[in-house]
């Protein structure tokens, strides 16, 4: 994984929110959700905006009390977390004219790992009553 590759949420096959601190996901496909918060919250929400690895690193780096090196590889292996659980997409490099800044000088807060917690009791539900997906007619 290169330092300036991008990656974007996995489009219409998941729905994602931010709510109170804590991030949601849930594949549409399958009806698995997904949970996580602090660092992991960050990392969506810079991907999320067309944050390149390294300017993920970078606000994990600005906003927490960890080293470079640590906040690369959580940062990489959560990334690699919401790719093999088919979250996200890499998106190849970052385009020139996006812009991610962060917010200005914070608090920094204490550092905790980046984790993705994984529900499956939904799975059934979705199963029975899959979401309304629209398709465009051919």
């Amino acid at each position: 994984m290169d330092l300036d590759e991008i990656f974007s949420p996995a489009g219409s096959r998941i729905a994602a929110k931010v709510l109170e601190g804590e991030l949601t996901i849930i594949n549409l496909d399958n009806g698995l959700y997904y949970a996580s918060s602090g660092v992991g919250v960050t990392v969506w929400e810079r991907m999320d905006r067309g944050a390149s690895l390294r300017e993920v690193v970078d606000a994990i780096v600005n906003r927490y009390d960890v080293e470079p090196g640590l906040a690369e590889s959580d940062a990489r292996a959560f990334l690699e977390k919401l790719r093999s659980e088919a979250l996200v997409e890499s998106g190849g490099p970052k385009p020139a004219d996006v812009d991610v800044a962060g917010e200005g000088s914070l608090e920094r807060l204490r550092y905790a790992s980046p984790e993705l917690l994984k529900f499956d009791d939904m799975a059934e539900h979705f199963a029975l009553d899959p979401p309304l997906v629209i398709r465009a007619r051919p």
